[in-house]
């Protein structure tokens, strides 16, 4: 719908493309010393490592390899992920926007384990205390970066002033957001008052801080 070739709207089938996993794990498609051209991890001039070869996230331990990717676009979600730690390929394919990946979970039940259950539940807030978190949050550490907070049908959605994300996140407590994990990404939205009245909000990803805001 907007003249991307190639790199997306590709139709496929878990039966295709599991055929190209293994074509990839077995050097049909790649030669031995192409698969490690492209599963390589580099690092950058700071000497972190980028675990990202062409076109996989890529993890390695001393005997095992890990790589894959998530996607979507257009109405669809999918992963792909093989482990040569087990031997295991995992391909989702969801034809809905806002699905999940749920690659953990699937593993948990492959393996006969009790599920950690990832994912997290919404609890039911009034459409009063949502949208007590709306506005415009700047960033302490670069006052032009701005994260845009609004409302929309039991949601907050993110967005910056400078980038249309149109992220949504349901509230998993009160002053907890949760993203809509399209790609299987894993965000939260923390807001929290402060003695001064200002609210504060932290975003975070898999844990990590990658965003700060404060509204005055």
């Amino acid at each position: 719908m907007d003249g991307i070739y190639g790199a997306a709207k590709v139709n496929s089938t878990v039966e295709d493309l599991y055929k190209w996993m293994n074509a990839i794990k077995n050097n049909q498609l790649l030669t031995a010393k192409e698969f490690e051209e492209v599963m390589a991890i580099t690092k950058t001039s700071a000497n972190e490592n980028v675990l990202y070869g062409f076109g996989f996230e890529v993890r390695k331990g001393t005997n095992s390899i890990s790589y894959g990717h998530t996607g979507s676009w257009d109405g669809y979600i999918t992963l792909m992920h093989y482990s040569s730690q087990n031997d295991r390929t995992v391909i989702v394919l969801n034809n809905f926007k806002n699905g999940v990946c749920p690659y953990q979970t699937i593993s948990e039940i492959i393996d006969n384990k009790p599920s950690s259950n990832e994912f997290v539940r919404k609890v039911e807030l009034t459409d009063e205390v949502i949208k007590k978190y709306v506005g415009e949050y700047t960033d302490p550490e670069n006052p032009d970066e701005k994260h845009v907070i609004t409302y929309l049908d039991g949601h907050l959605v993110y967005n910056t002033n400078k980038a249309a994300w149109d992220m949504r996140f349901f509230p998993s407590a009160d002053g907890v957001f949760q993203a809509i994990r399209q790609g299987g990404t894993n965000g939260v939205m923390e807001f929290k008052t402060q003695d001064d009245g200002t609210m504060n909000l932290e975003m975070t990803m898999y844990g990590r801080v990658i965003g700060k805001g404060i509204r005055k």
